[in-house]
């Protein structure tokens, strides 16, 4: 008897310590409040506690406020000495994040160490109201880290003329700065909407990618860009050409771009001797206007035509690019030309013959707002 009696005794002794130091329980809902960040909050935990609190190493959930309250808190992890400890996940909806000098406040959502962001998550700004920044991808001690996905609305593009343009980003970042792919859509000075879309490095538009305007009044350049200029080839150049809207629009065919491209030096160099090897003597215009998608790229010549129009202005590369509208004796055939470089001694009204490599036949918008048919063509010479 005396030792049954020995036995309750120590069991009750170790209950009393257990109770004095905390024993452990699964709980759900309960009411607890937390301190995290020098706030305190009010919510319900479900997990294991010990006293009153999360058990140490444990996994809990706790939450405070309402979902889209702009308050709500919840995070379920580990937790130490009663605190935010360890691994977990995160969804603050009023997150405080620094970006490009800004101060932002929104909802961050994912994977935290002690309670910061750190591996994987999400930020929606809501704070200040015109503004579109959402960010997912990587963190690291709470901040933008490594690469991810950013929208943002007051992206700031500085050109090296010292242009500097506000617009939206879509795409690809490192850091939070754009690299790979993205999009990028502003205004220019006359208020014209245009997007870039395309490679982006160092925050600037790096590689290949494709500028247009919304209202299709300019030219389309796809190509090369290297820091926010574009730097084309000179079939690419060729190409922008003939996307600008009533003005002899016309799309290179594969053949015409490898046809370019075997014989640069006879549009850049202009040198009579090469441009004889490569002239086609049989060009027959009717059959062209015909139907110019079955003409084989080569260069032709046409002579005694009259300059209606022309001037000169820059363009490939910073190089000088001439213009030239052109007709014949029985105003039958219209020329819509663009060469490289000047052309010196030939103005309104001249007889000339042009060198040319036919592109396409289509129409242009004149000044009285007609269309008229035109021969489009790249020249090698014009005299």
């Amino acid at each position: 008897m005396k030792k049954i009696i020995s036995a309750l005794m120590s069991i009750l002794l170790i209950c009393s310590m257990l109770l004095l130091n905390g024993c452990t329980k699964t709980v759900s809902d309960y009411a607890m409040v937390i301190s995290f960040n020098d706030a305190a909050y009010s919510g319900e935990f479900s997990g294991t506690v010990k006293g009153k609190f999360p058990a140490d190493g444990q996994i809990g959930k706790f939450v405070s406020g309402e979902e889209g309250s702009g308050k709500y808190f919840e995070y379920n992890g580990t937790w130490d000495d009663g605190k935010i400890s360890g691994n977990g996940s995160l969804k603050q909806e009023n997150y405080k994040l620094t970006y490009d000098s800004d101060s932002l406040i929104g909802t961050y959502e994912g994977a935290v160490i002690n309670g910061i962001p750190n591996g994987t998550g999400t930020f929606k700004a809501n704070e200040p109201s015109d503004l579109v920044f959402e960010y997912n991808g990587n963190w690291k001690d709470g901040n933008i880290s490594g690469t991810g996905k950013l929208k943002y609305n007051k992206y700031v593009v500085k050109y090296d003329s010292g242009i500097v343009r506000t617009g939206t980003y879509e795409g690809d970042v490192n850091n939070g700065v754009p690299e790979g792919k993205g999009a990028y859509s502003t205004t220019n000075d006359d208020n014209e909407k245009y997007t870039y879309s395309g490679a982006f490095a160092n925050g600037k538009f790096n590689g290949y990618g494709e500028k247009s305007f919304k209202n299709g009044k300019h030219g389309v350049q796809i190509g090369n860009w290297k820091n926010n200029e574009f730097t084309p080839s000179l079939v690419e150049y060729i190409q922008e050409l003939g996307t600008y809207k009533n003005q002899c629009e016309y799309t290179l065919s594969s053949k015409a771009k490898k046809f370019i491209k075997s014989n640069e030096a006879v549009f850049t160099k202009h040198k009579d001797s090469d441009i004889k090897k490569i002239l086609n003597k049989n060009f027959d215009i009717k059959s062209f206007k015909k139907n110019p998608s079955t003409y084989k790229p080569s260069l032709v010549s046409v002579s005694g035509l009259e300059v209606v129009q022309i001037r000169e202005y820059e363009g490939y590369n910073n190089q000088m690019i001439t213009f030239l509208l052109a007709c014949d004796s029985d105003y039958e055939n219209y020329y819509y030309i663009y060469k490289l470089g000047r052309t010196n001694n030939v103005v309104e009204d001249s007889q000339v013959e042009i060198e040319f490599m036919p592109l396409d036949y289509s129409t242009y918008e004149t000044v009285s707002n007609s269309k008229q048919w035109a021969i489009a063509g790249f020249a090698a010479s014009i005299k």
